[in-house]
């Protein structure tokens, strides 16, 4: 049996804090995700706590903004210096405020630290990232990671501090719902997921992939997307960085190329584990793939 370290906000004291609800948007336009995670916590305790929050995001994506929603203010981190950032973050916190730091432990692993949160008072994390989906074969794959694997050994080789570690719990059962809108052409795609059963909807806008079940956040949510061959996408957003009228223009091309004529015979050598580890359905599946591999 696999364990999997759901996220969550786990206190110095070892104590956590009730996680009510997570809610995933996303908008695919092109072959750009851009995904929204907004979790929502509360302090079931009787003291003012500090709270290490640690959280998975998608392989090669980018970071783009944080919220955190306390007492009906929302304030927004900003990039500055790590060790100015500390400095700043425990002068918050001796002053009676509720500061947020985030940083980055290692790659696709972040942890938000939250300050001063009182006693049955509720916290939202809000957090913004953006990918750049690969088309192999004509098809592109999104994964919305939910856990973190378990850790072995040392916290800090894996770039973590021993307070900002995750708790590993099979039992636990926190609520995950998802809405993704595909456009930009991956609306006009085969979509399936191996992972969750979804639904499927269409507008004027694009199509729509909602849950159709309770979620948890006990697996990744894994959509697949084919039908992608030979398509090419195009996208274009102003870019401030470079002037007021300039844009950035982010291009894709699948050229429709057939190699049949310079087909030729290939020597391939084929190594396969055939150790104790493998039996039962190990086994079974390689020798599945070694028959595709024949027949093609």
């Amino acid at each position: 049996m696999t364990f999997q370290n759901t996220t969550s906000l786990l206190f110095e004291r070892n104590q956590l804090v009730a996680l009510q609800s997570v809610k995933a948007t996303g908008m695919v336009q092109g072959l750009v995700l851009e995904m929204t995670i907004r979790q929502e916590y509360q302090n079931c305790t009787q003291d003012n706590l500090e709270a290490s929050y640690t959280f998975p995001m998608g392989w090669g994506a980018s970071f783009m903004d944080l919220h955190v929603e306390i007492a009906g203010k929302r304030l927004r981190g900003s990039v500055i210096e790590k060790q100015v950032a500390i400095a700043g973050y425990e002068k918050a916190i001796a002053d009676g405020d509720t500061p947020i730091m985030l940083e980055k432990n290692s790659e696709g692993i972040y942890t938000a630290s939250l300050g001063n949160l009182k006693p049955g008072e509720a916290a939202t994390i809000e957090y913004r990232y953006a990918q750049l989906l690969q088309v192999e074969e004509g098809c592109a794959r999104i994964c919305l990671p939910t856990t973190i694997a378990p850790r072995y050994g040392k916290e800090q080789f894996g770039g973590i501090q021993e307070h900002q570690s995750t708790q590993a719990d099979m039992l636990v059962q926190y609520p995950l719902t998802l809405s993704l809108l595909l456009s930009g052409g991956t609306e006009k795609c085969t979509i399936e997921s191996p992972s969750h059963h979804i639904d499927v909807t269409h507008n004027t806008s694009g199509t729509i992939i909602e849950l159709t079940r309770d979620a948890f956040l006990d697996r990744d949510f894994i959509l697949s997307l084919s039908g992608l061959k030979n398509q090419s996408f195009c996208m274009a957003a102003p870019d401030k960085h470079m002037g007021s009228e300039a844009c950035t223009v982010l291009a894709s091309f699948n050229p429709n190329i057939d190699n049949g004529k310079f087909a030729q015979p290939v020597a391939l050598k084929i190594l396969v584990d055939c150790s104790g580890s493998m039996n039962g359905d190990s086994i079974e599946s390689a020798k599945e793939a070694l028959h595709q591999v024949l027949i093609s």
